[in-house]
């Protein structure tokens, strides 16, 4: 999830970690800027309130405008 900014993927991140999502923000300069991410990795062992979870935050916050 692209979210400009080393200041706001940081943010951003945080949210989803203080709600218990093992998230991470990818910064420039290891992305270009402008460019920096969100890294979401689903993995089988992943339960569907985890996954609906971070779909209603993404969404509740406004990230997926991001």
């Amino acid at each position: 999830m692209i979210i400009p900014g080393n200041d706001a993927v940081k943010r951003v991140a945080g949210v989803l970690q203080v709600a218990g999502l093992d998230v991470r923000p990818i910064l420039s300069p290891t992305v270009p800027a402008g460019s920096e991410r969100l890294r979401i990795v689903l993995h089988a062992f992943n339960t569907e309130e985890e996954i609906n979870k971070i779909s209603r935050l993404i969404t509740e916050t406004g990230l997926s405008s991001t």
